[in-house]
């Protein structure tokens, strides 16, 4: 089963790992898509949401995913866009 790590930097300094949404056999930007939904507070807290497990460290929850923040799928880094998602590139993530 694939899962999707999601990692908030937009607004964290140090970014922080706050969840793993398992996204079935969703590949590509399928799999990019549900987590990103999946962590989005809507009607209630994204960590009660199915397929998610929440990793974060405030025990009330975390912020909706969001422009800035990070995706780790399959071993590739993607960081989320306005409109959708771009590939991070290994220097880019040292800078």
């Amino acid at each position: 089963m694939n899962h999707v790590i999601v990692i908030h930097k937009a607004y964290e300094d140090p970014a922080e790992v706050v969840a793993k949404v398992l996204v079935d056999d969703l590949e590509g930007n399928a799999a990019l898509e549900y987590a990103f939904r999946s962590t989005n507070n809507i009607e209630d807290s994204w960590i009660k949401n199915e397929n998610v497990e929440y990793l974060g460290e405030d025990p009330d929850g975390a912020r909706s995913t969001s422009v800035g923040d990070l995706l780790l799928l399959n071993g590739d880094l993607y960081e989320v866009k306005k409109y959708g998602f771009s590939l991070v590139k290994e220097k880019e993530v040292v800078a």
